[in-house]
């Protein structure tokens, strides 16, 4: 039976070359869109997958209460571990992290090098099952100064993997290290990766911050048992805090392994979604562009029902009954389908290079492996009784006797169907088109928003060494290249959250109010550096600390009440259980940090250059930015001979906080193109079709005086007008979508009707681009030919 169908199949596609063509290069694209958006949710579902006892691991997230709203940090204290671990039933062990990543120089025979890791404690390396590939995780951290480094870290620092293990490195040019482990490489759709492990205590040597509970800074993990009551859990992690620390208006909460790449936002405190909704989201639309496809092919068969009447007829006649005909059909479909399968199998292969350089992955097709073959078997079987179905119940339906006696077949309802699919597939293709704009606006948006500082041609540089007691001389030279306009140091990056408390009190403070403040330490010059615009009072000059006076931002002022907060003061509690008192100097403009799409918070700016790490530096916009870099890391390198030379543009971070919006904004417009051309697939063939049928209408009016231009617009009405159905469906749908999806920026742009006009005049230039040729064609026939056998 399968031979029949096979046979029958390749038959009618020789018979009918380009509608074969045009059906199985259809769904050929659909199959490939769908396969690469299943491969990239595959990645992003087993994210962590490698950690097996993952379903007990959790993260200690925090919720301060601020302003009345719950914000939530990974930031916790030392002390919230080892507390857990004593007294709450149901904890297994725990493990505290330094935030984010810490990069380090490491050094070994003049071979420096910067590599990314974490100070951590040493059930890190049981609960992240990390893999010893050379040493044991139980002599891991025998000593402050230890060191545990990946595979790879390994084999370019000291050029090979094995035998490492004892040899010592240099680590920041000032402590030496042993290098007590090597691991397995951290794979990529790990959460948490890094490059190498040291203790906990080598971070805090001197330091009571461990022990301090008042101190937030670091990440803390916990492994529970099996089965474990985690909400039973979590409430006594806030009993510790209210236990620790009454005065901080503090929850706490448990965000496990599983969650912590699909689900990790939080809105006020509740659990709220984050890349998840990105994955649901692709996955509708591979569904939809594998629908179009099928559409495609139902159209495109139905168009063709003519030429394989008198064979249905024929088959009746013999005693073919119905169902027979409708699995023949199917069966047919199904064969397309798989010829459509493997021609997206030999796509895949040369389309998934640059996928993954798009998406930042190293998928593959593993066709080995069962659940991917299982995948293809099923696409293409949902394929083909998907887009046969109909084609095969419209053909088996055809009444044998009329079709003999050569009787006009009546396809009212089926040509009436075959529009109804064309409507729904430009709709599609729409909205997809008015989605992708309005991404791309809502994105150029928020960029081109006013941040407050200019973020163009803005270098930052690490300060390692002694660059920090050195700028002076530094900004001297630097100034003296002619690269560098201005130059100052600061502690933490302006786009980005930096230290925060919520301490600062002020007079007349409500004693019910809570906020959080950040600390930003800087030099003289920062403000002029960042264009920062300073709107009343005095920036910094001196060039040694200002312990007394302080800068705040509009944010900043309106907490400590109206009028000028010039001359005010400030007050924060020390660890010594002394206060500090501060005085407003000056006045700064609002700045955006953080997230992009809020408002900034209140900022206070600490004139003590002696605890910043970075230097900024604004490049003359006269020179070309690689020379001026040049220049820039030849004064470096003589200041700071010891440290590589590392940088970072401002512009570039600021572009790279945008890189979920921006991979959605490409992966829409590549699905919305890859809609339009399976759309425009079908289309061209209907128009073909059609003035296949009308020939002999042509020819007829053709001698009857009708001009190549009446003709043509005769017969692109009839899809133009399905156009036109097709943008009254898809506007609102449109709108309706792309609005719900911009609440969730709070800053967010407006969608106004350019982006329709825009999206219907693409469709009907699409429409008459694609119709054209055919129509053309049609209406420069000669009539004679066409009309001799009349």
């Amino acid at each position: 039976m399968i031979s029949n169908y096979l046979k029958t199949a390749l038959r009618n596609l020789k018979k009918n070359k380009t509608y074969g063509i045009l059906n199985i290069f259809g769904l050929s694209i659909g199959i490939v869109c769908t396969c690469l958006i299943l491969l990239w949710v595959e990645d992003e579902m087993h994210f962590n997958d490698y950690i097996r006892g993952k379903d007990n691991i959790y993260q200690a997230k925090i919720h301060w209460n601020l302003n009345n709203e719950l914000r939530t940090y990974s930031s916790t204290s030392g002390p919230l571990g080892p507390a857990a671990m004593a007294q709450v039933p149901g904890i297994k062990a725990y493990a505290r992290s330094t935030e984010g990543y810490t990069t380090a120089l490491f050094n070994y025979r003049n071979n420096p090098m910067y590599s990314y890791g974490r100070y951590v404690d040493p059930d890190f390396l049981r609960l992240f099952e990390c893999r010893f590939l050379e040493g044991a995780p139980a002599d891991a951290f025998s000593q402050v100064h230890s060191l545990v480094i990946t595979e790879k870290t390994a084999q370019k620092l000291f050029n090979t993997t094995r035998g490492v293990v004892g040899k010592t490195i240099t680590v920041d040019n000032s402590n030496a290290y042993t290098i007590t482990g090597v691991i397995a490489d951290i794979p990529q759709n790990a959460t948490i990766r890094f490059e190498w492990l040291a203790p906990l205590e080598a971070a805090f040597q001197g330091s009571a911050t461990l022990a301090n509970w008042e101190a937030f800074q670091l990440e803390t993990f916990f492994q529970t048992v099996p089965g474990a009551n985690i909400a039973a859990i979590t409430q006594k992690l806030n009993q510790l805090a209210k236990q620790n620390i009454p005065s901080y208006a503090v929850t706490y909460s448990l965000l496990n392994m599983n969650d912590w790449r699909l689900r990790s936002e939080y809105d006020n405190g509740v659990q709220s979604g984050g890349r998840i909704v990105y994955v649901r989201l692709f996955l509708i639309i591979a569904g939809i562009i594998l629908l179009v496809a099928c559409i495609n092919f139902m159209n495109l068969s139905t168009a063709r029902s003519e030429q394989r009447a008198r064979e249905v007829g024929v088959r009746k006649a013999l005693g073919a009954g119905r169902g027979k005909l409708v699995a023949q059909f199917i069966g047919e479909a199904l064969v397309q389908a798989a010829f459509a399968t493997i021609v997206a199998v030999l796509l895949l292969a040369l389309v998934l290079p640059a996928f993954n350089a798009m998406v930042n992955k190293t998928l593959s097709l593993q066709l080995l492996q069962p659940a991917h073959l299982l995948a293809l078997a099923l696409l293409t079987l949902c394929c083909g009784v998907l887009a046969g179905s109909y084609p095969a119940l419209y053909l088996s339906n055809f009444n044998p006797v009329a079709i003999l006696k050569g009787f006009k077949i009546k396809s009212g309802g089926a040509a009436f169907i075959r529009k109804g699919l064309v409507v729904s597939q430009f709709s599609i293709s729409i909205v997809l088109i008015i989605a992708t704009v309005i991404i791309y606006q809502q994105i150029q948006h928020v960029k081109s928003r006013d941040l407050g500082f200019n973020i163009e041609r803005l270098i930052s540089i690490e300060a390692t060494g002694d660059v920090v007691k050195n700028f002076p001389a530094i900004r001297d030279a630097l100034y003296n290249t002619g690269a560098v306009d201005k130059a100052a140091l600061a502690d933490h990056n302006p786009l980005y959250d930096g230290n925060s408390t919520d301490r600062i009190s002020w007079d007349g403070k409500p004693a019910d109010a809570s906020s959080i403040t950040s600390i930003r330490y800087i030099s003289p010059g920062f403000l002029e550096t960042t264009g920062m615009q300073l709107l009343e009072g005095q920036a910094f000059t001196r060039e040694a600390d200002d312990s007394v006076n302080v800068l705040v931002n509009q944010a900043m002022a309106r907490q400590i009440g109206a009028g000028s907060p010039i001359g005010k003061l400030l007050y924060a509690p020390e660890a010594d259980g002394r206060t500090r008192t501060f005085r407003i100097a000056g006045l700064v403009k609002d700045y955006v940090y953080g997230d992009m799409y809020g408002s900034p918070d209140p900022v206070m700016f600490l004139g003590i250059p002696s605890h910043t790490n970075t230097i900024y530096a604004r490049l003359h916009a006269g020179m070309a930015p690689e020379v001026a870099v040049a220049k820039v890391s030849g004064v470096m390198r003589r200041y700071n001979p010891a440290y590589p030379f590392a940088y970072s543009f401002t512009d570039k971070q600021f572009n790279d906080m945008f890189q979920t919006e921006m991979l959605m904004q490409q992966l829409s417009r590549i699905f919305a193109s890859i809609a339009i051309i399976i759309s425009c697939l079908g289309l061209f063939g209907l128009s073909a079709y059609t003035a296949e049928r009308r020939t002999k209408e042509i020819g007829i009016r053709k001698v009857l005086g009708a001009s190549t231009q009446s003709i043509t617009t005769l017969l692109s009405m009839d899809f133009l007008k399905l156009v036109g159905i097709s943008m009254l469906i898809a506007f609102p749908t449109a709108w309706y979508i792309m609005t719900n999806w911009l609440q969730q920026y709070k800053y967010h742009v407006s969608i106004g009707p350019a982006v329709f006009l825009l999206a219907g005049i693409t469709a009907i230039v699409i429409t008459m681009l694609t119709i054209s040729y055919q129509s053309i064609k049609a209406s420069m026939t000669d009539p004679v030919r066409s009309l001799k056998s009349e």
